[in-house]
């Protein structure tokens, strides 16, 4: 554990002491404050396979994250407005450095294979997340959303944009280290990680309907992916740390993914509602906290290689 991440967590645990007061703004605040000071380092050691070289754009966004994730998080403990969004624009630049770097990449390698194409849309949706992070603090309300809407968007380009891609990145490449072929499990469950997030976000321009549907699709990349996992990740891991934290992480997005459809359904049927401070209690922390930083925490412990792991086969 390097002392970038173990920075960032002390950071966290700070702030989630600091004096924002309470409030399901608050609480979605402090889940953000989760993937920029914590998960986005954990995501830098991951991304990159050992010995492989990274870009300039790579290494600058990597070098400038404890910083502009301590500026971009300390807006939250001034009230929105411009000074706030002044501050949360910091987290901007180095967002977009990571985009430009991932779509380099894919223009330089293609599509293929599915895994690294996983891994590099993680690095391109977090750009969006970051322009609704830095809304959020100015106190906008772009195409008429107003908060927490404007704030949970911004946690889940985050969280459903950035981690959910990466962990089936991660996924595929240990299950190719192990075998050419992926299971075919793999394959449509990763396609629907990488399209989810943008179906979800467009869902709220869309009918009630078409919001529902985008997330039980999903939803249903991610339940695909929890089998893979359990069943092509963790049973060879054995009773290990990382085989224990990826095995809860698969069953803590199930939950999740679970809350999410039924808000959707909800709302496509009014048939009933749940409130939003409950889906973030719910599925907020079970998708940031359970899936995403226990997921990443498990590969970091796991210290993945598939280059090596390939080799040794």
């Amino acid at each position: 554990m390097n002392l970038r991440l173990i920075g960032g967590l002390a950071l966290w645990l700070g702030f989630l002491a600091g004096p924002m007061g309470p409030g399901a703004e608050m609480e979605i605040a402090r889940i953000l404050a989760l993937a920029l000071l914590v998960v986005l380092p954990l995501g830098f050691d991951l991304s990159r396979r050992t010995g492989e070289a990274s870009s300039n754009m790579f290494a600058a966004a990597k070098y400038l994250q404890p910083f502009a994730a301590v500026v971009a998080a300390s807006s939250f403990f001034l009230p929105a407005g411009v000074l706030a969004g002044t501050l949360a624009i910091a987290w901007l630049p180095l967002t977009g450095l990571l985009a430009i770097d991932a779509f380099n990449r894919i223009r330089q390698r293609g599509l293929a294979p599915l895994e690294e194409l996983a891994v590099d849309t993680a690095g391109l949706y977090l750009p969006v997340g970051a322009v609704w992070l830095w809304a959020s603090r100015m106190g906008l309300e772009p195409f008429g959303f107003t908060e927490p809407i404007v704030l949970l968007t911004a946690v889940h380009f985050h969280f459903a944009g950035f981690g959910g891609p990466l962990l089936a990145g991660l996924t595929g490449r240990f299950l190719r280290s192990r075998d050419a072929d992926l299971p075919l499990l793999y394959t449509p469950s990763a396609a629907l990680v990488l399209i989810g997030p943008a179906l979800v976000a467009a869902g709220f321009f869309l009918p009630p309907n078409f919001e529902a549907l985008a997330a039980a699709l999903l939803a249903a990349g991610y339940l695909g992916l929890s089998l893979v996992i359990l069943s092509g990740v963790v049973r060879p891991m054995g009773r290990s740390l990382p085989g224990l934290l990826l095995a809860t992480s698969a069953l803590a997005v199930l939950f999740a993914m679970a809350a999410a459809t039924a808000y959707a359904v909800g709302n496509a049927s009014r048939v009933f509602f749940i409130p939003i401070p409950t889906m973030v209690l719910v599925h907020g922390w079970l998708n940031a906290a359970g899936f995403v930083l226990l997921g990443l925490l498990g590969w970091a412990v796991k210290g993945v290689d598939t280059d090596q792991a390939g080799a040794n086969r």
